[in-house]
């Protein structure tokens, strides 16, 4: 099979995100075709500002604080209809 379109392989490479054309030589010209249209379809300018907002606004601290461990119920026993 034939390796990655240079101008995809840059594209790929200026977004970090080399890894979707890692095993292109193992698919087929159609296959390689329908993955190098998804990759051009890939807004990633709004993939990166999603990501950035999420890393942003999610105190991860704050909901590790927050966490509760789970309801048990001993075997044998009923909780809300389930034994």
């Amino acid at each position: 099979m034939s390796p990655a379109p240079t101008s995809l392989r840059h594209l790929c490479q200026s977004v970090g995100h080399e890894y979707l054309l890692e095993h292109w030589e193992r698919l087929s010209p159609q296959q390689q075709s329908g993955l190098e249209k998804q990759i051009r379809d890939l807004d990633f300018e709004q993939i990166a500002r999603v990501w950035s907002e999420a890393e942003t606004h999610i105190d991860w601290n704050a909901l590790a604080l927050q966490a509760e461990p789970p309801q048990s119920v001993r075997l044998g026993e009923s909780y809300r209809g389930i034994s």
